[in-house]
């Protein structure tokens, strides 16, 4: 790439099509987007794709990111689309998110489709709940579908998600008999039985 800049100069047009595949590079993506930002930085635009690009790759997505932010502060979009890709990323997503708070907190907003992919994400799925619950509280969305798809995921942390999920909010747990069931008989295919007895004893414990 900066043998291209140096030999064609102005005859290369930095698009928005070469920003996502920059983004979108596991392997040098932070450094090409570097390059082209002390090269063409006044052609530069960051879209919303090129962001969700950059939130969804596993191995250089927090140092783009961090890079991006850096460059072009709150000219960056923090969107639904972008937080939900985050948090799905079972790479990088947690570090990306953690980045996102610390910079524009006051502009994030967790909706239940952001927590649907975080409960899927097999890595850092646990890691990125608990996130949510520290920095937002009680205003994180947690529906029965979540807490299926929590109980579906094969990642090592999936059983502390799900505790966490518990610890979290008592009483007013937002199950019925019928989906209690069905996450029990998945609990116990993969689970230690003294994890299976604590939700079916918390669901009594809960609703009298």
């Amino acid at each position: 790439m900066k043998f291209l800049l140096e030999m064609r100069g102005d005859q290369i047009l930095i698009t928005e099509e070469i920003l996502k595949i920059a983004a979108q590079n596991r392997w040098t993506g932070s450094d090409v987007i570097q390059l082209l930002f002390e090269e063409r930085e006044d052609q530069i635009l960051i879209t919303e794709d090129i962001v969700k690009e950059a939130a969804g790759n596993r191995r250089r997505g927090y140092d783009i990111l961090q890079l991006l932010l850096e460059k072009r502060g709150d000219q960056i979009p923090i969107t639904e689309e972008v937080l939900r890709v985050a948090a799905g990323n079972d790479g990088t997503g947690f570090d990306i998110i953690q980045l996102l708070f610390e910079k524009r907190e006051d502009q994030i907003l967790i909706t239940e489709d952001i927590v649907k992919k975080a409960a899927g994400n097999s890595y850092k799925g646990d890691c990125i709940i608990k996130l949510f619950f520290e920095k937002k509280g009680n205003r994180i969305p947690v529906t029965e579908e979540i807490l299926k798809i929590a109980t579906r995921n094969e990642g090592y942390e999936a059983r502390d998600m799900m505790s966490s999920f518990f610890e979290r909010l008592g009483e007013q747990f937002p199950i019925t008999e019928e989906t209690l069931k069905e996450i029990l008989e998945l609990a116990a295919t993969k689970w230690k039985p003294s994890l299976v007895k604590r939700l079916s004893t918390w669901k009594l414990k809960g609703h009298g």
